[in-house]
């Protein structure tokens, strides 16, 4: 029983906290919410910052690639209004290579004359036996033909064993100056500067009219990109062919341009849920404290007030009801008695020459006296509904629900009772033992609770009776005792 009990108190308990949950979970969903927002406010703001850095990247390698261009057409202006001799082809040539590492190599192409010069100290030095040997993978007649008739530059993609180079065609003359050219060693220094962090991924792609994308460039760095945001720029490389750059930030990007203030959002949510959390808690307990002590109080006054109507129903000397409790509850008994057509029986007793008794043994001895004469009466009136109590002084009132055969019997038993206790009296004219004297009416049948004082009264006149007649004897009033004379009928 008492695990049972433990076990319905915790769900008490625990359903008692709600509020304390519900506190910590709104908390937790509004940081969740904040950090969220916030988390994604700074992501799109480094998306942006990301986008604006790729953006610059991809001018500025634009700018190398236009000013690498614009030198090798200065080349092929140069020759076409001067014949330079090879050596001076040459000095030409290693001066702009040591301006613009990014050219791979330099040829005078002239296709009347089948010549090709090329500068034999530059990195790559095949440009000319490739063309002249039909290796280079298009026909450069063509593409030398539209470069002298249209008078413009053309950039052709240039597949070689070392990578996807661009090969630049600038008219010159009867021929065409070709610049190879390395767009890799363009992105990877411009100046002093790398136009392009580790944390990030570029590559250049050359895709021709019909065919597969090929990548010129690419920059891998470090950690896997996130393909979900994607940087992406048209290159103008020359007047007839555009390149495409495409670029994703790495993780390590992301996290270090998110500043800290969604973690800091997070842990102030958290806290500050925990804190709610732990504060709300502790008011629930406060609160349910303080309902318990109240309760306990209140429990407590109940009980007190229970007991103070009961001792204020109670004579304090001999524990039976006082005068007004008796008449509270006598009219309610000839209530039930009047109701359900029954009689009833009044009783006055008074201890005989209590004075005398008093003022010889003492006023505690005669608290004692009226105890035990208390005790005697309330031993002969068990009944449910017998009402037993102390009228006053030395003097005892009964009323019981009976006939008047059983009210005769009740009468002279509880008479009996107080002589067989032989309490010692041998004064002011008294026998030898405590006696008392009573007066009883007894109805056969109650016809209101209103007439309780009036019976009171007919039983009183009894009692003076009793007394005046020698004491030590029952007179009634209302009916004949049995073996004793009729009495004064006082109804009557």
């Amino acid at each position: 029983m008492d695990s049972k009990n433990s076990i319905f108190g915790q769900q008490d308990r625990a359903v008692a906290r709600w509020p304390a949950w519900l506190v910590l979970a709104l908390g937790l969903v509004a940081t969740l919410g904040a950090t969220v927002a916030v988390w994604r406010t700074e992501v799109d703001r480094a998306r942006e910052a990301f986008n604006r850095e790729a953006n610059d990247g991809a001018l500025a390698l634009q700018r190398e690639l236009q000013l690498v261009l614009t030198q090798v057409n200065g080349l092929g202006y140069y020759f076409a209004s001067d014949h330079p001799d090879p050596e001076r082809f040459r000095a030409l040539v290693r001066s702009l290579s040591e301006q613009q590492p990014a050219v791979r190599g330099v040829a005078w192409l002239l296709p009347e004359t089948g010549e090709c010069w090329t500068a034999t100290d530059l990195r790559s030095r095949d440009l000319c036996g490739r063309w002249q040997g039909g290796q280079l993978g298009l026909d450069l007649d063509n593409v030398i033909d539209m470069v002298q008739e249209t008078g413009t530059p053309e950039l052709i993609g240039y597949p070689t064993s070392d990578g996807h180079l661009l090969l630049q065609l600038a008219p010159a003359g009867a021929g065409a100056v070709a610049g190879l050219l390395d767009l890799a060693t363009i992105a990877q220094t411009a100046g002093d500067d790398r136009l392009f962090p580790d944390d990030m991924m570029v590559r250049v792609l050359d895709k021709p009219d019909e065919g597969t994308a090929v990548p010129v460039f690419q920059h891998v760095g470090t950690g896997e990109p996130l393909r979900r945001y994607r940087y992406v720029r048209a290159l103008s490389a020359g007047p007839s062919r555009q390149l495409t750059i495409e670029a994703w930030p790495k993780r390590s990007y992301l996290w270090s341009a998110v500043p800290a203030t969604p973690w800091v959002i997070a842990g102030a949510g958290l806290l500050i849920s925990f804190l709610g959390f732990f504060y709300v808690g502790s008011l629930i307990r406060y609160t349910a404290n303080v309902e318990a002590e109240v309760q306990e109080r209140t429990r407590q006054l109940d009980q007190a007030n229970r007991q103070l109507a009961i001792l204020a129903r109670l004579d304090p000397l001999t524990g039976l009801r006082n005068r007004r409790a008796f008449l509270e509850d006598a009219e309610s008994v000839l209530g039930r008695c009047s109701s359900q057509g029954e009689g009833a029986m009044v009783m006055m007793i008074d201890i005989d020459h209590f004075k005398q008794y008093n003022d010889h043994y003492g006023h505690r001895a005669g608290d004692h006296c009226l105890q035990r004469v208390a005790a005697a009466i309330a031993s002969c009136c068990r009944g449910e509904d017998d009402t037993v109590g102390r009228y006053g002084g030395e003097e005892f009132a009964v009323v019981i629900p009976c006939n008047a055969a059983i009210a005769a019997q009740v009468a002279e038993r509880i008479r009996d009772a107080v002589a067989q206790m032989e309490i010692p009296h041998g004064f002011g004219g008294a026998g030898a033992t405590v006696s008392i004297s009573a007066g009883v009416f007894v109805s056969e049948h109650v016809e209101s609770a209103n007439l309780l004082s009036e019976w009171l009264e007919f039983a009183d006149q009894a009692l003076y009776r009793a007394k005046a007649a020698g004491r030590n004897r029952i007179e009634y009033a209302g009916f004949v005792s049995p073996g004793a004379e009729t009495s004064a009928d006082v109804s009557a």
